[in-house]
């Protein structure tokens, strides 16, 4: 059931925040960020190590998952799906602060990626931190609506309120 609720929940997040419709390794061009090789940064598969995480994860084994994104990570360190997938996982195993420490590492790389701020505003809230919360809810929809990103931006606007009432969000564990 915890395998259902956690790939419902990343679901979810990929087609509520992952751009219009598009899964983790089709992420869009701002959550992707250059993955073409450079001069500073061989040729890597990242999209090889998302799809065996994604594998792993599906078959509850976590602890792997996170091994293999965080190599993903070290691998690419520009690449937002590895950062946005293992913050997802963390915030499922609820360890929000982890799932922040991840996040704030995809900050110092992208800080206008929406999806990152939206993510961060969700684990603030989860480990009760209402203002930091409310502060990267609001530059989320700063951002998304910067990219016209109409529906992430709504999202956005509906967690802010929620988080302003005191009824924010709450986990699927």
């Amino acid at each position: 059931m915890k395998n259902i609720c956690f790939l419902v929940l990343v679901s979810v997040f990929l087609v509520g925040c992952g751009g219009p419709t598009q899964p983790v390794s089709q992420a869009p061009e701002n959550a992707r960020q250059e993955t073409q090789p450079t001069a500073s940064r061989p040729a890597i598969n990242t999209d090889r190590l998302l799809e065996q995480a994604k594998r792993t994860l599906q078959k509850g084994d976590y602890m792997a998952a996170i091994k293999t994104l965080d190599a993903a990570i070290q691998r690419d360190r520009e690449d937002m799906r590895s950062y946005l997938l293992l913050a997802e996982t963390y915030t499922h195993l609820q360890r929000y602060d982890k799932a922040v420490d991840t996040l704030s590492a995809a900050l110092a790389v992208a800080p206008n990626n929406g999806q990152v701020n939206y993510l961060l505003a969700l684990n603030y809230h989860f480990r009760g931190e209402k203002e930091q919360a409310i502060t990267y809810a609001q530059n989320s929809i700063k951002l998304f609506g910067q990219a016209k990103d109409e529906e992430n931006f709504k999202k956005s606007i509906v967690l802010l309120q929620g988080l302003k009432s005191g009824s924010g969000p709450t986990t699927s564990n």
